[in-house]
């Protein structure tokens, strides 16, 4: 199973002639099974302290979103929830488009910890593909959680439909029995596991890096992101 975070306008190629002019990316969304899209109803505080999605901005990824959607991928959103008033709004938008929720309470969008509460649409069931899941869990950063069986007693005592982690728990492999030890919720019944991949930056606490890469060395590495100095943008293609 093949989703992306974000990207939605890779969705449509545009006209190298005509550049108000767009056309479904018919191969690339093929090879989706879905996309997990941020902020459609509400972000992380800006400069400005602004938090509801600008409604252009909103309407051009709901369009988008819906396109996908149409074609048959599954779409999860991802929306920031600093109460529940906002969390209850994102999750009923979301389900009147039949798009899977997760309301995100963390401005800085780690994703550090399993959310207090039962899951959105809880169920029982075995989720045998992408189309089952009713609810997902984002967790990329198991580093709270001493030891990878205490981070996978963790989840397992949960009953997400699907787990979204990163490979590693801090600079560990998970293990295959870690992997599979995920696959079960608490009721007993499989879900689906993810590990995510950024292809769009390398990070220099990871395995891959090497001692002598930075900024223009080899080429594909790029400049910092603003945000984190041991982030490189990189040239993925």
């Amino acid at each position: 199973v093949v989703m992306t975070l974000g990207g939605l306008e890779l969705l449509e190629k545009v006209d190298v002639v005509d550049q108000t002019k767009r056309v479904p990316a018919v191969a690339y969304t093929r090879t989706l099974d879905g996309l997990i899209v941020r902020g459609i109803n509400f972000h992380p505080p800006n400069a400005r302290d602004e938090i509801k999605t600008d409604e252009q901005v909103h309407n051009e990824l709901v369009r988008l979103a819906d396109m996908a959607h149409r074609r048959g991928a599954s779409i999860w959103s991802m929306d920031y929830a600093k109460d529940a008033a906002m969390a209850e709004t994102a999750i009923g938008d979301a389900l009147k488009k039949s798009y899977v929720p997760f309301p995100v309470s963390n401005p800085d969008l780690r994703f550090t910890q399993i959310p207090a509460g039962r899951p959105i649409n809880e169920n029982p069931n075995n989720i045998s593909g992408i189309n089952h899941v009713k609810n997902f869990l984002m967790l990329t950063d198991a580093s709270a959680w001493d030891t990878q069986d205490e981070f996978v007693l963790a989840v397992a005592g949960t009953n997400y439909d699907a787990v979204v982690v990163d490979v590693y728990h801090r600079r560990t492999p998970l293990t295959a029995r870690s992997v599979d030890g995920l696959k079960y919720k608490k009721l007993g019944a499989r879900r689906l596991v993810f590990a995510t991949m950024n292809v769009g930056e390398a990070e220099s606490e990871r395995y891959y890096w090497k001692s002598d890469w930075g900024e223009g060395s080899p080429y594909f590495i790029g400049p910092p992101t603003p945000e984190n100095p041991d982030k490189y943008t990189v040239q993925y293609w």
